[in-house]
């Protein structure tokens, strides 16, 4: 877990990827420890995500498009 002063500066980063399902094996296979916040997680209305710390500690979501969304 982060401390207390790393939470205050960490930086927020998002991104979406329509093969998260590749992004989260390819992730897996880096060959690091993952600081997972959530692991892969789908919602009832489809959208999928996750979320991890980097090796700086800053916070990296990565989620699936909204339906609609291009």
């Amino acid at each position: 877990l982060l401390s207390r002063r790393q939470r205050q500066m960490c930086i927020e980063t998002d991104f979406e990827e329509r093969d998260i399902e590749r992004f989260a094996e390819r992730l897996e296979a880096y060959g690091e420890e993952i600081r997972y916040v959530d692991r892969l997680t789908e919602f009832p209305w489809g959208q999928k995500l996750l979320r991890f710390y980097d090796p700086d500690g800053h916070l990296i979501e990565v989620r699936t498009p909204m339906y609609g969304e291009d």
